[in-house]
């Protein structure tokens, strides 16, 4: 069973947890780094009196699955079509927005948290993640690369079955380099090589007696969107980040336009930050600083926008 034949698929669920069947044919994801584990396992132990030291066989009472796997940040192709990785947008906990023949827009939201089938496809075996939601996803941007993301997707798993799939069909928009990018913080254009950032949401596994895995729906209860970037150090008659670090200055964040094809432009919006980390760094001999922020809202539910056009 080779790592190079296994993909997955996903879909949006209409009920949660309900097989919303993804198909290789029209849900395809592309992906690399694609691995599961075991989430909430519970392995019962009988710790009874007994003359011997031996151990009795402990008794499995359910588990729920987690899916991790890195994609490329890119778009459609299609100026107002959602990408591949729009449906884990949703259910990470963004609302999506199609404006016709102008853009895709990604809003962090606080309910109607969409829910996601994933099919896990493993070279002659498959299984199925229902209700799934994101627990975490991460981008990462590294001048001279291009972008990606880093997601960790939990949900209720059935049992692997042998099967020979349909070949995947994937988008075939290729992302677009990480130079040029007109990078913002305040109004003020610092030189930086890199920037991440992470919405950490705190998912609650909700134990139910009567379903099947002992586990009800997996909600999101809480977010965290933070990330850091590092910017080259200057006098302080330039600028002074560790004073704003310390007064908790507040920023408008954003990375400007990546790429330059209609369908396949990406820009990433946080309208209000605060430095909540900072400390020296060098970069090939260049003092940098190395400064941790925080999103923070600046009205209701705007932490984070990501905008495809």
């Amino acid at each position: 069973m080779l790592v190079t034949r296994e993909f997955i698929t996903a879909k949006l669920e209409t009920t949660y947890n309900v097989d919303s069947v993804p198909t290789p044919a029209a849900d395809a994801i592309q992906v690399s780094n694609l691995a599961w584990a075991p989430e909430g396992l519970r392995m019962v132990e009988r710790p009874v009196i007994k003359p011997t030291f031996g151990k009795l066989k402990s008794v499995f009472a359910g588990e729920l699955r987690t899916i991790t796997f890195d994609t490329e940040l890119r778009g459609s192709g299609t100026i107002d079509s959602p990408p591949e990785t729009g449906v884990l947008w949703r259910a990470a906990g963004l609302a999506q927005t199609i404006n016709a023949s102008t853009s895709v827009i990604y809003d962090v939201a606080s309910s109607a948290i969409g829910s996601i089938t994933m099919y896990f496809y493993m070279d002659g075996t498959y299984f199925k993640l229902t209700g799934g939601r994101v627990k975490s996803v991460s981008a990462s941007l590294e001048t001279g690369s291009i972008g990606k993301l880093s997601w960790t997707v939990t949900g209720h798993v059935g049992n692997h079955i042998d099967i020979t799939p349909a070949a995947p069909a994937y988008d075939t928009t290729v992302p677009a380099p990480l130079i040029g990018i007109p990078f913002t913080i305040g109004g003020y254009s610092p030189s930086i090589s890199k920037m991440e950032f992470t919405v950490e949401n705190s998912l609650s596994l909700q134990e139910d007696i009567s379903a099947p895995d002992g586990y009800g729906e997996l909600i999101i209860t809480d977010r965290n969107v933070s990330g850091s970037f590092d910017p080259m150090m200057h006098v302080i008659a330039v600028k002074d980040f560790y004073s704003e670090f310390k007064a908790g200055t507040e920023f408008a964040l954003t990375t400007g336009v990546i790429g330059g094809t209609a369908g396949n432009r990406v820009r990433i919006d946080m309208p209000k930050i605060y430095y909540n980390s900072a400390a020296p760094a060098d970069r090939e001999g260049v003092r940098t600083y190395e400064l941790g922020f925080v999103a923070i809202e600046s009205a209701s539910d705007d932490e984070l926008t990501i905008t495809h056009t």
